[in-house]
């Protein structure tokens, strides 16, 4: 599976999604969107919540998000559904994976941050 895979509102009751969790859908995606735009938005929100709940729910893909260059955003998160590259490291507030995060040869990690995800798709997703 894709990035691009399409995810209606419909979909997302047929899931299961919480009341606040349609709602703000429905908001921001009033004809639904691409599972990796919404988890770019519920990134952008600080909703780690919404965000790991896509990935309970529909699961890792076969994308790869490679960031060249040193990301500097404490305040902010990343939350993407395939395999994470960091080429310079990252200082963050959130990293998740769908599939793993890799800092490559020549990243720095600041010491009180790791990197956080996991290497495999939990139950219910879609390969």
């Amino acid at each position: 599976m894709e990035g691009t895979f399409f995810i209606t509102l419909d979909y997302l009751k047929q899931l299961g999604a919480c009341r606040e969790g349609q709602r703000e859908f429905q908001r921001v995606f009033p004809d639904g969107g691409e599972y990796q735009a919404i988890l770019d938005r519920c990134a952008d929100e600080g909703r780690v919540d919404f965000g790991s709940w896509l990935f309970n729910h529909i699961g890792a893909t076969n994308d790869v998000r490679i960031y060249e260059e040193k990301i500097d955003a404490p305040n902010r998160g990343i939350i993407f559904a395939g395999d994470i590259k960091l080429k310079a490291g990252a200082n963050v507030k959130f990293l998740l994976s769908g599939r793993g995060i890799q800092a490559l040869p020549g990243s720095r990690w600041p010491s009180r941050r790791r990197p956080t995800g996991r290497s495999s798709p939990r139950r219910g997703s879609r390969r």
